[in-house]
C-alpha cells in the first residue's frame, strides 16, 4: 500500500541480480519500465487476481515459462551465471487455505511441486508465498520432499520491528535454495512505514 514510486526506488536500491515482483498488476509495469536500464531481461506476467508474478533480471533468463497446478500460476526459469553455470529458479504462491479442505488442496498442491523440483539436477532457488507459518507441518513435508532448505534462520523474523506478538506477524514469504547453495545472508525489505515487503536472499556455490 505504499507510495508506487516508493516501493520501486526501495526494490531498485537493493542492488539485487534478480527481483521478482509477486501479485503482479498491470499497474506494475511501471516498475518494470523504470527498471529496464538496470534489468534489461524481463519475464512479466500481469494479472488482476494474486497469481501474477514479474521477473526483472541483470542475467539472462532461459526457457522461462509458466504451468497452471491445481489453481496456481508456477512459473519456472533457468538463469545464466558468469562462466555458464544455470540456477534454475521456481515462482509459486497459493492462497491462504480457510478450512481442512482447503490444507489438503494445499498439502496435494506442495507434494506435487516438490516431486517436480526433486527431479532438477541443477542449483534451484525457490520463491514462494504458501500462506504458511515457517513451523507448519505442511511446510516442513514440502522441504523434506523437495529437498530445499529454508533461507530464513529465525522463525519469528516479522521485520524491522521486534514486539511481543510478532511472532504472530511472521512473513509467510519464503526463499528456499538446494544443497549445492549456501546462503550467505538474508534481510527484509520494508516500506516507508516499516512493514515488510519482501526479502533479500544473497547465495553462493557450496563448491
Amino acid at each position: 500500500n505504499d507510495r508506487l514510486n516508493e516501493t520501486i526506488k526501495r526494490l531498485l536500491s537493493q542492488d539485487a541480480d534478480l527481483i521478482v515482483l509477486e501479485e503482479f498488476t498491470p499497474e506494475g509495469i511501471e516498475v518494470a519500465t523504470q527498471g529496464r536500464s538496470d534489468y534489461p531481461h524481463q519475464y512479466l506476467l500481469p494479472r488482476a487476481d494474486t497469481q501474477g508474478k514479474g521477473v526483472l533480471s541483470r542475467l539472462p533468463l532461459d526457457g522461462a515459462r509458466q504451468r497452471e497446478w491445481m489453481g496456481n500460476i508456477v512459473v519456472e526459469f533457468g538463469v545464466t551465471l558468469p562462466g555458464s553455470d544455470t540456477l534454475h529458479v521456481c515462482i509459486s504462491t497459493h492462497l491462504p487455505p480457510i478450512t481442512m479442505d482447503g490444507y489438503r488442496k494445499l498439502g496435494s498442491f506442495l507434494d506435487t511441486l516438490a516431486g517436480e523440483l526433486s527431479r532438477h539436477t541443477s542449483r534451484q532457488l525457490l520463491v514462494a508465498n504458501f500462506n504458511l507459518v515457517p513451523w507448519s507441518r505442511e511446510l516442513r513435508n514440502f522441504r523434506r520432499l523437495s529437498g530445499l532448505k529454508a533461507s530464513r534462520r529465525d522463525n519469528a523474523d516479522a521485520g524491522q520491528a521486534n514486539s511481543p506478538i510478532d511472532i504472530l506477524n511472521a512473513p509467510n514469504l519464503e526463499l528456499m535454495f538446494s544443497n549445492d547453495l549456501e546462503c550467505t545472508g538474508y534481510s527484509t525489505v520494508v516500506d516507508s512505514s516499516g512493514k515488510t515487503i519482501g526479502l533479500v536472499g544473497r547465495y553462493q556455490n557450496t563448491f
